[in-house]
Order: C-alpha cells, then structure tokens, then sequence
C-alpha cells in the first residue's frame, strides 16, 4: 500500500562507508547494518568513494579523513560534494588541524572521533539525515516559491487581457440577433475564453495567490450542490455514492473553488476506473491529538471535517501516488489530470487550513481524503448570493484601473449598465476626482496592484473623508495580506479577473444594496 501526504515516511537510510582500513570498514558495516541502516558499499581509496557514490546515491557517506593514497577523504568529499550535494560525515582518529580547516570548505554534516560509541554514532547519523531532508524541503520550496510567484506574474497580466477579450465578446453577443451567421463564430472565441479563464485560476491555485471568498458553510450541503454535475461529469458506467455524515459542524471555504476540487478528485477517479466501477464520497468528523500530528500530515491538533473520495479502479503505481501533487509530473496514463491541476487542488485545499493525503493500492483502488478544519457550533453564516443577470442602476461609481483595455471596458460595461462613471488611471487621479466632484458617489471599483498606491491603500486614504463610500476589489493576482484579510472576514468585496460583464453588474448591484 501506497500513501501519500505533505509528510512521507522516510525507509531505512542508505549509507556509504569509506574506511582504507580492511578490519574497520568490515566492523563499522556490520554495526550499522545492526542499527537498521543498509550499506550500499565499502570503499577503500577516495577514487572508490567518488565511483560508488555515483552509482548508488547514497543518502550519506561516512568519510575516513585520513585516507591512504593520493586523494584523502577531503579531496574525495569535494569532488563528491560538487557532483552529487550528497552530505558527509568525517570519521577520524585524531584531529589533524590543518586537514580540519580544508574539510571546512565540504561542508560537513558533523566529525565522529574514535572509537566511538554504537549511540553516538546513530546520533550524528540521524541528526544528518534530518538536517539534510530539512536543507532539501527549503531548496524545493525556494524553487516552487519561484514558480509560483511566476506562476501569479503571468496569470495577473493574463487575466487582465482575457477581461478585455471576454468582456468586449459579452458585450457584442449582447446586440447580435439569435440568428446572426457570426454569432456562432464568437461564442466559440467566448468559450476559448472561459477555457483560457480556467487555466489562470490553476495557475493561481497552484501558486496559492488566489482570493478566497470565505463562507461559512456545510460540507455536506456543498457536495450534495455538486452531485448533478459529479453525474454526469462520470458518465452511466460509474455508480456514484454519496454517503453524507450526520450534523457535521461547519468550515470556512469558498464553495465555487472546493467545487473545482472536488471535479479534478473525480476526472481522476473517472479516469482511473475507465472499465467502470463506483466512486463513493462521504464525510465525517476526525479529531487529530497530538501524537497524531505526524500521521496527519503535520495538521495542528483540533476537530475536522474530512470528506473521503474512494474509487474501485486498479489503483496507482506507487511513482504515480508518490508525485501525484508535483506541479510537473505527469503520469504514463496521459487521460490522468495533470501535475498542475493536481497540484492547483493542493494548493487550494492548503489555502483552506486543510491537507489532501491519498492513499492507493494496486487492484483494489485510491482513496483521497480532505482534512478541513471544523469551525465551533454556532448558526451558518451564509455570504449572500449575487443574483443573475444584468443589474442595472443609477448611481455614481469611481473606477479605478491602471490597465487601460481594462478602465474602458469596465467604464463602457457599467454606462450600458446605468451607471455614472468617473474613471481614473490610478489612485492620485482618484483623489483628485473626489476633491472636486461635489455630488455623492456611492461606490468605488478598484483594481488592487497599481503603480504607486494600491488599491487596498487608496481605500485606507480615503475613508476619514468617504467613510460611507463602498468598495469593490477587482485583481487577477494580488499578494495584499490586509485584502486578503479583509476578503476573508467579509469586510470588503472581491471580483476575480477575469470576470463576465453579467458577473460585475451582478457584484455593483449586490454591494449598492446591501446596508
């Protein structure tokens, strides 16, 4: 059985000793094979040590310092170093100070003096390995980091085109007749559209640059919202079981991207069992205490709701469930969801406070759990819904946005709308805007990331003077941690770039009329 969370369990520890001393090198194997440990060799020279260790790739290499020959056990490190970033501890006997200073330049995990105790050998062998797995999580997390900051670069600037296209093609679509020969040839461009929309979310997702509009909700309600779609996204050969827990306490999620979760869980059951089978979702509740935070993937102790997806296909390979979640893995089927997308629900379910873990064997199937922090028993705090459709109004909006195509399709759209709109390129415009226009002005739409004052930033210069003047964010990225607060709690509304001309009528005209 294969299982896989954000914490692995790491096998016995693979060593390679090198020791020019025939007898030492036979009694330090033998000891540390005792311990646990698997030897992959025994060297006798430097140029053995540096042959060995390119073959088996050792988890660590106990290196004689003083070694007979023409390389000693620094020379070989060095080399072993710089090729591989295997780490080394140094076995010696005595400390030849000059030979200490070169070992230095290695990078060594510790020194052991002999002889030496069995204890104190497994000690600095363990305390190694745990260093080394350290060093190498903050080596990949710097890189994924990279990626992601990338990641949401792209998807920001992305997004503010797809705005232009999609909004510009809603708009035309709006005037052209049901039987119009070019409409057929637009709302293909619409649909590409709202593909291309859906790749920046996973980009976001994956990144965790997302907003998340928090609701306080009822998993099982949410999945039960989701169980016409998860049936026909199946299809007649797959029986779908829902088994919902009784009075689950509530969790805080966005429900419209825990629903995308839940669609890529089930394109990767569907995919996995493609002679047919059941997929049976449920939940429950969990309580994690501390002695289970390890076998929780780290989770802090507390009450869970975790909802489980468990499928009869033929089960994953153990390389497939290992990298499952790796933004760039991609497994021999090529009909399983990407590394990305795996990798996007990841990272929305780590957004949420939660963890994905999935557990699979071969011929019986693949289990997928979500662990969601439960919220304390208190009455359901539903966010309200905007409604439908194009809304319509005669209030007065300030606009906000650096993004030309972005300003003059968002003040175009709410004029059709209605609206009288004041437009400016950035935050001191706005407040030039505001000094000199002298009738009331009821909501302030605004873009988030803008050169020399943010959105987030103007709001805060503004309301000493505007204290009842709403706001509506609108951003295709942004890292603004008082947005995301603000967001999160409720406080302030947020429009996802790229968003539908009946999506922004629909948010000014819920905000506008609510107290």
């Amino acid at each position: 059985m294969t299982r896989h969370g954000d914490i692995q369990t790491r096998s016995a520890a693979r060593l390679l000793v090198v020791e020019d001393e025939h007898l030492v090198a036979m009694h330090l194997e033998a000891r540390l094979q005792a311990m646990g440990y698997q030897v992959l060799g025994v060297a006798g020279s430097g140029e053995d040590a540096i042959r060995l260790a390119g073959e088996h790739k050792p988890n660590l290499v106990l290196m004689d310092i003083h070694l007979q020959g023409a390389m000693d056990g620094v020379a070989a490190a060095e080399v072993i170093r710089a090729r591989h970033r295997i780490p080394v501890v140094y076995l010696t006997a005595y400390a030849d100070q000059n030979l200490l200073h070169r070992a230095k330049s290695t990078e060594p995990y510790g020194y052991i003096l002999k002889p030496f105790l069995d204890r104190e050998l497994q000690v600095v062998i363990e305390m190694s390995l745990y260093r080394h797995q350290m060093e190498a999580k903050y080596h990949e997390a710097q890189k994924l980091e990279t990626v992601g900051r990338l990641a949401g670069g792209i998807a920001h600037d992305f997004n503010n085109l797809l705005t232009v296209i999609n909004g510009y093609t809603d708009l035309i679509l709006a005037r052209l007749p049901l039987k119009d020969p070019k409409r057929e040839m637009l709302e293909q461009v619409a649909r590409a559209g709202t593909r291309a929309a859906a790749l920046t979310q996973q980009l976001l997702a994956y990144s965790r640059k997302q907003i998340m509009q928090w609701q306080e909700v009822d998993l099982n309600e949410v999945l039960l919202h989701t169980t016409t779609l998860l049936r026909t996204l199946l299809g007649d050969d797959i029986d779908l079981s829902i088994l919902p827990g009784p009075a689950l306490p509530h969790v805080k999620v966005d429900p419209t991207q825990f629903e995308q979760v839940l669609m890529t869980l089930a394109i990767q059951a569907r995919n996995a069992m493609r002679s047919g089978g059941t997929l049976t979702i449920e939940t429950r509740t969990a309580e994690i205490t501390p002695s289970d935070s390890d076998e929780a993937g780290g989770l802090p102790r507390g009450l869970y709701v975790v909802l489980i997806l468990c499928d009869t296909s033929g089960g994953l390979e153990p390389d497939v469930c290992a990298n499952l979640f790796e933004p760039f893995f991609k497994a021999r089927e090529t009909d399983l969801p990407s590394g990305l997308e795996m990798a996007a629900a990841s990272g929305t379910v780590k957004q949420l406070g939660g963890l994905i873990e999935v557990e699979s064997e071969l011929g019986v199937g693949t289990t997928f759990r979500i662990w969601l922090p439960a919220l304390p028993r208190g009455p359901l705090n539903h966010g309200a819904t905007p409604p439908v459709g194009w809304q319509r109004g005669t209030e007065t909006i300030l606009l906000v946005e650096d993004d030309e195509g972005v300003r003059r399709l968002t003040a175009h759209s709410l004029t059709l709308c209605g609206y009288t709109v004041l437009a400016a390129a950035n935050g001191q415009e706005a407040l030039a805007i505001l000094a000199r226009h002298q009738s009331p002005i009821q909501l302030m739409v605004t873009d988030v990331e803008m050169p020399g004052m943010s959105g987030p930033q103007l709001a805060r210069t503004i309301q000493p003077t505007h204290p009842h003047l709403k706001v509506l964010y609108q951003s295709g990225y942004t890292e603004d941690a008082l947005l995301r607060e603000d967001v999160a709690h409720a406080q302030r509304h947020f429009l996802q770039k790229p968003f539908t001309i009946k999506e922004l009528a629909a948010q000014v005209r819920l905000i506008l009329d609510t107290p």
